[in-house]
């Protein structure tokens, strides 16, 4: 995927993405791991929520990023063979100031 296409905030973006997601979901599993270390099913029902909450925030976006990731190096690919070039940064649709 062509971050740069975003600019600076682009690139960078998924970065923050994945840092806020994985600091907002450690302290779940602190919690439960101190408050709930007796209650067995209690336990299990804040794993099982945990882990919802890690495959909605992490996994799920993380594939998208490959899966988008493979299909534009796929395409690029596939335009190049075809005589496509790419602009200059200058001349994309998005440009700095």
């Amino acid at each position: 995927m062509d971050f740069a296409y975003y600019g600076k905030v682009g690139r960078r973006f998924a970065w923050v993405y994945f840092t806020i997601a994985v600091c907002c979901i450690l302290p779940l599993v602190y919690w439960g791991i101190d408050n709930l270390a007796d209650d067995a099913q209690a336990l299990l029902a804040v794993g099982s929520i945990v882990g919802l909450v890690v495959v909605v925030f992490l996994i799920i976006p993380c594939a998208m990023l490959v899966w988008a990731s493979r299909k534009y190096a796929t395409w690029k690919t596939w335009a190049e063979e075809r005589g496509w070039q790419e602009p200059p940064k200058e001349k994309r649709a998005w440009v700095p100031k």
